[in-house]
């Protein structure tokens, strides 16, 4: 089984958004298959690996952007995230959880991705 740490959750009554570290992967495996940014939307219980293009970091404020089209920025308190998809374009406002407890279905969501990637 897989074990895993939140770097970053921010979450609404939506969307989660998490930056998760596989704490299974090896030091020589490639970054991209260490951390993982992860949205898992709360109505469908669905969970969707967003494709990490690059970053930003300047003045307290983190930027990201995924390869799909979406955005996030957030800071220490909040964070802004926009989705700009053929099927999806929508803008969702977030707070930033430090303490990063998850509900039952949304680990074990995660725990189920991260077994299906690995398998």
């Amino acid at each position: 089984m897989h074990s895993y740490d939140i770097l970053f959750l921010l979450d609404n009554q939506m969307i989660s958004i998490l930056e998760i570290q596989d704490l299974n992967a090896k030091e020589t495996d490639p970054i991209d298959q260490i951390f993982y940014w992860i949205l898992y939307d709360k109505q469908q219980d669905k969970l969707e690996k967003l494709e990490f293009q690059s970053m930003k970091s300047h003045d307290g404020i983190e930027e990201r952007w995924f390869k799909q089209g979406q955005y996030l920025k957030f800071t220490d308190q909040s964070g802004e995230y926009t989705s700009n998809g053929i099927d999806k374009n929508y803008h969702q406002h977030l707070t930033r959880q430090h303490d990063r407890v998850l509900s039952d279905k949304r680990h074990i969501a995660i725990i189920d991705f991260l077994n299906k990637i690995h398998s």
